[in-house]
C-alpha cells in the first residue's frame, strides 16, 4: 500500500502536511521520523505536532506547498515508504 500526502489548512498562516498510509496516520511511524530533520536540513520552517490524535507536519503558507510536497514525495522514495 502507497503512502499518501494531504494538505490542508491549519490556520490563516500555516498549512498541515499528512502522511496516510491507507487510512491510518503515519505522521509519527518510524519511516517518516526522519521527515522534520530532512525538511529542516532544506531550509524548511517545519514542526511536528499532534492534532486530533494525528502527529503530523505544520508549515507557514512562507513556504510553497508545491515545493514541501514534492520534497515529502522525494522523501517517500528516498525511504522506499511505498513498501
Amino acid at each position: 500500500m502507497s503512502v499518501t500526502i494531504r494538505t490542508e489548512r491549519f490556520n490563516k498562516k500555516h498549512f498541515i502536511l499528512f502522511f496516510q498510509k491507507g487510512t491510518e496516520d503515519i505522521g509519527f511511524n518510524a519511516g517518516v521520523s526522519g521527515f522534520l530533520e530532512h525538511m529542516e536540513w532544506l531550509c524548511y520552517t517545519c514542526e511536528q505536532t499532534a492534532i486530533n490524535g494525528k502527529t503530523d507536519f505544520v508549515f507557514p503558507y512562507s513556504d510553497s506547498v508545491k515545493d514541501v510536497v514534492a520534497e515529502a514525495k522525494a522523501f517517500i522514495k528516498e525511504h522506499n515508504l511505498n513498501q
